[in-house]
């Protein structure tokens, strides 16, 4: 079994959960459906718009942004500049 030390390196607070659930909402509401569903296209102006906000979001929460050639958005927070980035994701 593997000790994580992400703890040690950072630590959230409440005001950050608080932020994401924010993030969250705003989220939901670019883009929303008059039936409750979400219509964000890619190159749309709600993608655009989304895409804004959440790149906004990582930047005032002291991430790198990265966007790839295909524009995937990635944040990156480095906590060591000895070492390389570790990215996961989906």
């Amino acid at each position: 079994m593997s000790n994580s030390s992400i703890n040690k390196l950072f630590q959230l607070r409440p005001s950050d959960e608080h932020s994401f659930d924010e993030l969250f909402q705003r989220s939901a509401s670019i883009g929303a459906s008059a039936h409750g569903g979400l219509n964000r296209q890619t190159g749309s102006i709600a993608d655009g718009k989304m895409r804004d906000e959440f790149c906004r979001w990582l930047k005032q929460h002291g991430f790198e942004v990265k966007i790839d050639a295909i524009g995937n958005i990635f944040g990156c927070m480095q906590f060591d500049p000895s070492l390389d980035y570790i990215l996961c994701g989906s």
